[in-house]
């Protein structure tokens, strides 16, 4: 069995010894609007109130980063829960723990798990081969699909400003898939409203928009290798689609309205539209070829989708602009 699903049921039993009803994987819809899955919610009830708390289980191969413990601590106020924790084999940074103590969120560790499920359990936790598995897109493009186009890339206009190749790495990028409606105004004299529906890709390092569905893409369990920590809330990405419609209506001047119509194209917003409704957000991986390209002391990314096999310019700009986060995520 997968390590992150073996630790979880290991603690979902320990949580249903001491008198919680418990559900693993469950989505919930938070405040926000938004949907989001934790991995066991465990709830006690003493008949007068019920006691409600999520458990979130990383069975990474390295120490929990800080961003892990601000999604949990979001995740516990956007769906109103009393108490969370997160359980973390190979424990956390100094930050991680500077901010649990902050945010009231409790880390249990390796000690602590051996403490709670004892050290039979612990042994057999440790001897499971780390495998992450995630949900999302599978990758359908191999490394050797995509050289060319990494080549081709890094050769600048007829071989001038040829850029370095550093790396070449496969990933599995954090992303939101928001379901939207879209509704716009039709006809002249007899006037009606017509709602479309899409479902539409955000990077969630920088929040940019990079692919759109017209049905609801099919997802999977993915085992994957390289993944990196959300950075940007999906609230940040709806509010942000929300602001500029409501600038769009409000202007006046042709210039301004074109203007702002852009910025609804550049955020995946079919137009023309005159509402916008997000109905729900799922956090998903998606596979992506990113190479590090330099010359001198510039250094950017490329991104190759690798469901489909074509450059993503707006992934590889997000990327870029947040090099630094990337290569700490990447540990390169």
């Amino acid at each position: 069995m997968e390590k992150g699903h073996e630790l979880e049921s290991k603690i979902e039993r320990f949580f249903q010894l001491n008198g919680y009803k418990t559900q693993r994987n469950v989505v919930l819809e938070g405040k926000s609007g938004g949907k989001h899955e934790i991995d066991i919610l465990a709830e006690k009830s003493d008949g007068v109130t019920t006691f409600r708390l999520m458990i979130e289980c990383k069975a990474w191969d390295k120490p929990i980063e800080k961003d892990v413990v601000s999604k949990v601590s979001y995740v516990l106020r956007d769906l109103g829960l009393n108490k969370a924790i997160i359980v973390s084999l190979k424990g956390w940074r100094v930050g991680a723990e500077k901010s649990a103590d902050e945010l009231g969120i409790e880390l249990w560790g390796r000690d602590k798990i051996e403490e709670k499920l004892g050290k039979v359990a612990i042994a057999e936790l440790e001897t499971i081969e780390f495998k992450k598995v995630v949900r999302g897109f599978p990758k359908f493009v191999s490394e050797e699909q995509v050289e060319s186009q990494i080549e081709n890339e890094s050769k600048g206009f007829l071989g001038l400003g040829k850029e370095e190749k550093v790396w070449t790495k496969i990933i599995w990028l954090p992303s939101y898939l928001f379901e939207i409606s879209c509704s716009r105004e039709e006809g002249i004299i007899k006037k009606s409203i017509k709602t479309t529906k899409v479902w539409n890709l955000y990077e969630a390092v920088a929040g940019s928009w990079f692919a759109r569905f017209e049905t609801e893409p099919s997802l999977i369990d993915v085992e994957v290798e390289n993944t990196i920590q959300p950075k940007i809330k999906p609230t940040k990405v709806k509010n942000s689609i929300l602001k500029v419609l409501e600038k769009g209506l409000e202007v006046t001047t042709t210039r301004a309205k074109q203007r702002y119509a852009k910025m609804l194209e550049n955020m995946g917003i079919p137009l023309p539209v005159t509402n916008v409704n997000v109905d729900s957000i799922t956090e998903i991986f998606y596979p992506f070829y990113i190479s590090l390209l330099k010359k001198g002391e510039k250094e950017r990314i490329i991104a190759v989708d690798g469901v489909y096999g074509v450059i993503s310019k707006p992934v590889g700009n997000a990327l870029t602009n947040n090099l630094s986060y990337i290569k700490e995520s990447l540990k390169t």
